[in-house]
């Protein structure tokens, strides 16, 4: 499983080509008809299963609430994907932006790639971002006790030689 992309712009920048691509569908390789000089396949669109209930609403409204909650912790994102991303942007669109733009492992996103149901997928990337909040949790309390101490070691340096002075 994988995603049909378009290429939305390419950019070369010191013998470097980049390419901005937008997904457009999930596709499922059905067939590989050539490994050389390159690999070409026919693939098959995946039906998106798309529910329109309260509790996919519910859970989109806090996928989004949450992420907003991990980017104000220290999470690094693309200005750009924040801003669309926060814009109203919801659902599928959403669900799919966000577990793109989080650090969790290759069969973990895998795994959300391959689920059909836009709920599911919610509730799979809901729990990918609790355990990366955790990470900056802990990250930001290691951070504060380290500033902390390091503020403390400072203030009794300079407090001891301040006696030295005044001993003088």
């Amino acid at each position: 499983v994988g995603t049909w992309c378009v290429i939305d712009r390419i950019l070369t920048t010191e013998g470097e080509i980049h390419a901005l691509v937008k997904g457009v569908a999930r596709v499922k390789l059905s067939e590989l008809v050539s490994t050389d000089p390159f690999l070409v396949g026919r693939v098959t669109e995946m039906a998106e299963v798309v529910e329109n209930t309260d509790e996919a609403k519910a859970a989109s409204k806090h996928l989004a609430s949450e992420f907003r909650r991990a980017v104000s912790l220290g999470k690094s994102v693309d200005y750009m994907v924040f801003i669309k991303l926060m814009s109203g942007v919801e659902g599928a669109e959403l669900v799919d932006q966000i577990a793109y733009a989080l650090e969790a492992k290759a069969e973990e996103k895998q795994k959300v790639l391959e689920t059909a149901s836009v709920l599911e997928r919610t509730k799979m990337v809901i729990k990918l971002l609790a355990t990366e909040m955790n990470m900056l949790e802990l990250e930001r309390s290691i951070e504060h006790k380290t500033h902390a101490k390091f503020e403390k070691q400072m203030r009794d340096a300079m407090l001891r030689e301040r006696k030295k002075v005044i001993e003088k």
